[in-house]
């Protein structure tokens, strides 16, 4: 009795992290990153407290991705300003853990990305 409740509960769960039924609307599966967007003025004041403590890192954060676990990741797509070729340059993308506040961290970055184009 009690592992059929547990599969019953289990399978509620599960349910709530899978596609939704709005057509035309995008969804993300549980611990997914979303789709790349404009970053909102709270993401990119993160973003420039971490990045502007370290000399050599001056990024302009473009887009952002972000991913709910315990806390998020937030994933910003950056433009260096010391590359004036935006379509043939760099991009960088930098990695920002922002724990939950009852967790009491403080957030960090934890992934720096460049990939340069290669035509």
């Amino acid at each position: 009795m009690r592992k059929s409740v547990l599969y019953i509960l289990f399978a509620v769960l599960l349910s709530f992290c899978g596609c939704s039924s709005d057509k035309g609307k995008a969804t993300v599966a549980c611990g997914g990153w979303s789709d790349f967007r404009k970053p909102t003025q709270q993401e990119k004041e993160l973003f420039h407290a971490l990045t502007d403590t370290v000399p050599s890192m001056k990024y302009r954060p473009v887009r952002v991705s972000v991913q709910t676990v315990a806390g998020r990741n937030l994933r910003f797509r950056c433009k260096p300003l010391d590359d004036d070729s935006w379509f043939g340059g760099r991009k960088v993308y930098i990695t920002i853990f922002e724990p939950l506040p009852c967790n009491g961290g403080v957030p960090q970055i934890t992934a720096i990305e460049t990939q340069t184009r290669s035509w």
